[in-house]
């Protein structure tokens, strides 16, 4: 069907027959998009952890491991006039989550500092702080009252907070279990309702009216994060290892997956977000440095193998995305310092535009100990020095923990426990509050729930610098001997530590074609995709049984409660 004219798309509007102009015309520009254009936002002093949109689409807030929080005006940030204000209050460790209220009045920021501080807008003061047992991984604040917010914690629980009790008033646990909460959010049209993304047992739904009794328990598992869309009726999951998820939020079996060559998500916390004018695209960010985005399919089609389009501008992995609808902008961020945006729109050319198109080289294992011994005295770190420089060594670091992450796991670290009929399994021991019979699986060995549990909050070993040049010292202990001592020093002499030492002229040999981690990243993908698609094919069964259950009639009569609701 060939497409209106702006003559015929006007006359519709008047007429009362067909959407706004504005509406068809930015349908039209995203999903005629081969890819988006780019421009980066940079004043961060270290990664950037976690960036959020105002409801209007006004203002966009970020922070990070400088433990600042930066509001932005969007169109001055377009302009590349840099960001409005910085909040007077810092964390004493790294920003992990943030959260902006319906009239854009406050803040939210949490972290690993084991607290929650509530920021005026208009002031830039901290109105008030609260404090947690753990760090907290991710908050949502509530859509239609702003003195209600919920937390997701390391410690294993969901509390709700109300602004309005005393100081000594203990905030309300929805959940609790011995495994960490990453993500929580409220549902946007029935805000009685709370997502969570749980590090062993998955996604779940719960309702705040009933505390510790989940709603509906999604079959996943070692979630990140987890995202609603706009009308409240889909939910989007990110889990380690394999590829996102999607679920209509009155059933228990996904709707559809979606992979691409290259995805992989292990080593950082990620997020993921719905995109475009009617959330038809889901987006994610990857260990490869680049930004996925997939259209949800229309029909049936369970799993999708390649994304709508890839978005490659990156110079490290990408951990957070966000969208805003009203302006049709995608924001990125992760272990760079930067805030890239992402619009079908032209945007302002970034001052290094050219540099940021050449792939940069990629740091092996070796190439991080070298940089982390290059230095012999402790020195200051970047949100120290007000630095926003690109920093060799953290750059190495992340690159290193990738490869040592895929070159260490084996097909042992994704075992399956034998599943009853229903596709779930129960275990008594866990001591799990509200998620007794949570459908789940084992999730791998010691080592690597020690690793996920390091790279939530990983930059605090660069942060201490004495901590990172002891462990550095002790692994190259293990490996070099000391008559090799000159050539180690030698071949470490051929790093780039530009970013830690002006005085410093060396040079990093030229990238190969295809970096390391893309290569690494090749050879986990088959058994990773074919462990994902068996599981597909089990959830169609468990499906298709469950719909002939539906069918027949019921031997046992029973009762939904008021808070088992389904609100589609």
């Amino acid at each position: 069907m060939a497409s209106k004219n702006f003559v015929e798309m006007v006359t519709a509007e008047r007429l009362g027959g067909g959407k706004s102009v504005r509406a068809r015309f930015l349908e039209t520009m995203w999903n005629q998009a081969s890819t988006l254009n780019s421009t980066d936002l940079l004043s961060h002093f270290g990664c950037v952890n976690s960036v959020e949109f105002s409801n209007n689409g006004d203002w966009m807030v970020s922070g990070g491991d400088d433990r600042r929080v930066l509001l932005w005006n969007m169109d001055r940030a377009l302009a590349g006039h840099g960001y409005k204000v910085c909040m007077a209050a810092e964390h004493r460790s790294n920003i992990f989550c943030l959260g902006i209220d319906d009239q854009m009045k406050k803040i939210f920021s949490g972290g690993n500092d084991e607290q929650v501080i509530v920021h005026d807008v208009e002031s830039g003061q901290p109105l008030d702080y609260f404090l947690h047992e753990e760090p907290v991984y991710g908050l949502s604040v509530h859509p239609q009252d702003s003195n209600l917010f919920a937390t997701a914690c390391s410690d294993g629980r969901v509390l709700l907070f109300d602004m309005r009790q005393q100081a000594n008033f203990e905030a309300q646990m929805i959940a609790g279990c011995s495994y960490a909460f990453h993500a929580v959010q409220f549902n946007p049209i029935e805000p009685r309702l709370l997502a969570t993304a749980n590090q062993k047992y998955g996604m779940g739904l719960w309702d705040i009216r009933k505390p510790k009794a989940c709603v509906m328990k999604y079959k996943s598992r070692s979630s990140m994060h987890v995202r609603f869309n706009e009308a409240g009726t889909k939910l989007l999951g990110i889990r380690r290892r394999h590829p996102p998820i999607l679920f209509n939020i009155e059933s228990p079996i996904h709707v559809c997956e979606f992979d691409n060559p290259g995805y992989y998500n292990s080593c950082t916390m990620k997020s993921c977000t719905f995109g475009g004018p009617k959330d038809e695209y889901v987006i994610s960010g990857s260990d490869d440095f680049n930004l996925y985005v997939w259209k949800i399919p229309e029909d049936q089609t369970s799993w999708i193998d390649r994304a709508q389009f890839v978005l490659r501008g990156h110079r490290s992995i990408v951990n957070q995305v966000r969208y805003n609808p009203q302006r049709l902008l995608l924001a990125s961020s992760g272990v760079e310092k930067i805030v890239k945006l992402w619009s079908p729109f032209p945007l302002r050319s970034s001052e290094d535009e050219g540099a940021e198109l050449s792939e940069r080289p990629v740091y092996s294992h070796e190439d991080y100990i070298g940089l982390a011994l290059r230095s012999d005295s402790i020195t200051a770190h970047d949100s120290v020095t007000h630095s926003t420089s690109e920093n060799p060594r953290m750059m190495a670091f992340f690159d290193s923990l990738v490869q040592r992450e895929i070159e260490g796991w084996d097909s042992e670290d994704e075992v399956e426990t034998p599943t009853s009929v229903s596709g779930s399994v129960t275990d008594d021991s866990d001591g799990v509050s509200g998620t007794g019979d949570f459908s789940h699986h084992s999730i791998g060995t010691r080592r690597r729930m020690l690793m996920e549990r390091i790279s939530v909050s990983i930059a605090d070993d660069l942060i201490r610098e004495d901590r990172s040049v002891l462990e550095a010292r002790n692994a190259v202990g293990a490996n070099v001997s000391m008559d090799s001592t000159d050539t180690s020093a030698q071949d470490s002499s051929n790093l780039d530590t530009s970013g830690e030492n002006p005085n410093t002229s060396s040079s990093v040999e030229a990238p190969p074609s295809r970096n390391r981690i893309a290569q690494l990243i090749e050879r986990k993908r088959a058994h990773i995709v074919k462990i994902a698609k068996r599981r597909g094919k089990r959830a169609k069964k468990y499906r298709r049984r469950s719909y002939q259950q539906i069918n027949q009639p019921c031997k046992k009569s029973y009762s939904v409660s008021d808070e088992q609701i389904f609100i589609l």
